[in-house]
């Protein structure tokens, strides 16, 4: 017995937080190595050099922490 108010699609927010996850997903993918190499010099305590991707992946989670913590 099918109920009447079944959807027919899927909603926005659901399209949206697919593409999110698509997103972070990709992202995890591609800048994988570069992040790896960075925390392995880190750890080694050699010097970093500065690499934009290492700079977004820093800053991103930063500003999640700091919107996590705002409630």
């Amino acid at each position: 017995m099918r109920p009447e108010t079944a959807p027919t699609g899927y909603s926005r927010l659901q399209i949206a937080l697919h593409w999110i996850v698509f997103a972070l997903i990709a992202q995890h993918y591609l800048f994988k190595d570069t992040m790896s190499a960075t925390w392995d010099r880190v750890i080694e305590g050699l010097e970093v050099r500065f690499d934009p991707l290492v700079l977004a992946h820093v800053a991103g989670g930063a500003d999640a922490r700091m919107r996590r913590a705002q409630g």
